[in-house]
């Protein structure tokens, strides 16, 4: 992986350069060439232009896949820009214009291109670790591109600049070349549907595509007011090419610091909805201050805000959101979000003003400013509402990529945090008070003398022959209790049991908590009472995740996860399901490692976690976090982890870091890490533990 991430950066470090010396161009070409009130009509004739080539290039990508397409897009690139200075002395004004439709069209389809190429090179969980780092390489890549602007402009004049854009698009080309394409290739298999139709099935991707707009829409109204102020107050060319460079070279440097911080560790901490509010929260606070200090320079300080907040805190969040999705629908719906999406905002925004420059100009600037803070209140409503689709579609990929456990065909595949039943508390003095209420029911009769003699006879035939005559009278339970010992009286008694399990659950709590009875005894308990599904047993359960014999503790937790599969409401408080885990965790080494492998248990009335890795400790916090997490998608997840496919694996660590409780991930992802071979091209030590997973899974 360090080489793939490493080549990924230096390309997205010449993506972004020549992206800035782009626009750097352009500007200043188009400023110098027409007034700042064309600049809305600028804007939404590029959103137009967009549309046409965006749905084909969708459709190119679907079929050629991204890696092969954005190889001869760039080379085209180039020989664009190679055109443009090449006409631009005997047209300047039709070669402006063109090349602001140039660099409107193709920069934000070729940065779509180029994350599409990540997004199908890495697996999930790596992607988001690759995400940052090239974020990195992209904010050098600014400053990088500023330097370039500002020298090219003062030595040579603004029309070098298109030359740099060729040297650089070739560069990019090579770079991307030798990356290589997805690790996994998907495989079509028949006609895919347009990007289009995609789209609108999936309410995932429409919310993606409506914050891609928004956020475009408070972008374009700010970059007018930002533009039409430099150029009413600069006016001069070159020193209009020296302003804008010497701006995102500022704006770069600011991004490189922000990116290696804050933004990897906004991301990291608080996840992709909380970074994803970053950028509109800025612009709503400072769209207001704008309004109320006025002048050029908070425009500026706004608008490098944005930039520097777009291309790290956003941008981080925002590309992990296509890394779940399959690569059919990420091939045909991710440059119609990006590209289309972002011009048709434009054009929204674009528009609007035009509107307001024709009727009122003098309150452009006001108005711009208004239609931004609504943009971003609207941006910050729906970045929850990703967060939360995040999760979903990630679960979604596990079950697609996985053979679903027979047990679990018929059960619900939604991934969600069930909310817990808050009990009123569990008070050991209640529940003993239910075990005297129960006892005292005992009378005498004769029907009652006669079993208790069977019962006490030692004869295991005569003790077969009274558990199997009828159902066993709730009074006569105290006795059989002890018969679930000897193996020649065990499955009777059990089966007895089970069969008035409801009616006596004080006694069988009792006995659970009984350290004075036989151990196997008690640990045949926890199964009886996994067939009692309501509070009472869940109580008693969660008490014997506080016993000292981990065998006890553990079988608790199967069947408190067995009544919880049964009634999804049945379970102990979160906090007391968190505090467990805590506890589980903070055990030595030594006697983590020396509860070895985790065993099937052949008890039907214990449920267990299917495809989990060897480890005994883990596989108990596995099943309590159960208690708390979708139990069906934690499997499937676990599953996942012991596969050899590396996009599954990614897929289904980014799935646990998103739903695994904040105070326990740092304690528990250590042992997730030791039990999953993460994507490492030669590491053999790595694919020995994955084939020792596979193996203890499979035996």
């Amino acid at each position: 992986m360090g080489s793939a991430v490493l080549l990924a950066t230096f390309s997205g470090v010449l993506m972004i350069a020549q992206l800035i010396v782009a626009k750097a161009a352009r500007d200043t070409l188009f400023l110098s060439s027409f007034p700042t009130t064309a600049l809305p009509a600028a804007m939404v004739a590029t959103a137009a232009a967009s549309i046409p080539v965006v749905l084909r290039g969708s459709a190119l990508i679907t079929r050629l896949g991204p890696h092969r397409f954005i190889t001869a897009f760039l080379l085209g690139n180039a020989a664009a820009f190679a055109l443009e200075w090449a006409l631009l002395p005997w047209a300047p004004r039709t070669i402006s214009a063109t090349l602001y439709l140039h660099v409107g069209l193709c920069g934000g389809f070729s940065i779509s291109a180029f994350w599409s190429v990540i997004n199908e090179r890495f697996d999930p969980h790596t992607a988001k670790k690759a995400v940052a780092r090239i974020g990195s390489g992209f904010a050098f890549g600014g400053l990088l591109g500023g330097l370039l602007a500002g020298q090219m402009a003062s030595w040579f004049g603004v029309r070098s600049m298109l030359l740099t854009l060729v040297a650089t698009n070739l560069l990019i080309a090579v770079t991307l070349t030798g990356l290589g394409g997805a690790v996994n290739s998907p495989v079509g298999q028949g006609v895919q549907p347009s990007g289009l139709k995609t789209l609108a099935r999936s309410s995932y991707l429409r919310n993606l595509a409506f914050v891609v707009i928004i956020t475009a829409v408070s972008s374009s109204a700010l970059d007018y007011t930002f533009k039409s102020g430099a150029a009413t107050a600069i006016g001069n060319p070159e020193r209009l090419a020296k302003f804008f460079a010497v701006y995102y070279m500022a704006t770069s440097t600011a991004n490189v610091v922000l990116q290696s911080t804050a933004a990897r560790y906004s991301l990291q901490k608080f996840g992709i909805g909380a970074t994803l509010a970053v950028l509109p929260a800025v612009l709503f606070l400072g769209g207001t201050l704008s309004i109320i200090v006025g002048g050029l320079w908070s425009i500026v300080l706004l608008t490098g805000a944005e930039s520097v907040l777009a291309s790290s805190f956003f941008r981080s969040a925002y590309e992990p959101l296509y890394i779940p999705l399959p690569a059919a629908q990420k091939r045909s719906t991710k440059a119609i979000i990006d590209v289309a999406a972002d011009k048709l905002g434009s054009a929204l925004g674009g528009g609007a003003l035009w509107l307001v420059v024709a009727i009122a100009p003098k309150h452009a600037w006001p108005t711009a400013l208004v239609i931004t803070m609504l943009g971003a209140a609207l941006s910050m409503a729906l970045a929850t509402r990703l967060q939360r689709g995040y999760v979903l579609q990630l679960a979604s990929s596990l079950r697609s990529g996985m053979v679903r456990v027979p047990e679990l065909e018929l059960a619900d595949a939604t991934t969600r945090l069930t909310l817990s039943q808050t009990f009123a508390g569990i008070d050991r003095a209640t529940l003993l008070r239910e075990i005297d209420a129960a006892r005292k029911q005992h009378t005498a009769d004769p029907d009652i003398v006669r079993a208790v003699t069977e019962l006490a006879s030692g004869d295991s035939t005569r003790i077969r022959s009274e558990l199997e005559s009828g159902v066993l009278d709730q009074r006569l339970v105290s006795l059989v209790i002890p018969l679930l010992e000897p193996l020649d009286t065990r499955s009777e008694a059990l089966r007895a049991l089970e069969s008035v399990a409801a009616l006596s659950v004080g006694q069988l709590a009792d006995a659970l908590l009984n350290p004075g009875l036989p151990e196997n005894v008690r640990y045949r308990i926890p199964s009886i009472l996994a067939r009692v599904i309501d509070s009472r047993s869940v109580r008693a359960l969660t008490y014997g995740l506080s016993e000292p014999d981990f065998e006890l503790r553990e079988r608790c937790a199967r069947a408190l996860l067995a009544v919880r599969r049964a009634n999804a409401e049945l379970r102990p408080p979160e906090s007391l399901v968190i505090s467990t885990v805590k506890r589980e965790l903070d055990i030595s080494h030594e006697i983590w490692k020396s509860r070895g492998v985790a065993e099937k248990v052949t008890d039907p009335g214990l449920s267990q976690l299917a495809q989990l890795g060897s480890n005994r400790s883990l596989q108990h916090v596995f099943t309590i976090l159960c208690l708390l997490l979708e139990p069906n998608e934690v499997e499937l997840a676990l599953q996942a982890l012991s596969t050899h496919d590396p996009k599954l694996r990614g897929t289904a660590l980014e799935y646990l870091e998103n739903v695994l409780p904040g105070e326990l991930k740092s304690a528990v992802w250590p042992h997730i890490a030791d039990q999953r071979p993460v994507q490492r091209h030669g590491s053999r030590s790595r694919r020995e533990l994955a084939d020792e997973l596979k193996r203890t899974f499979t035996g």
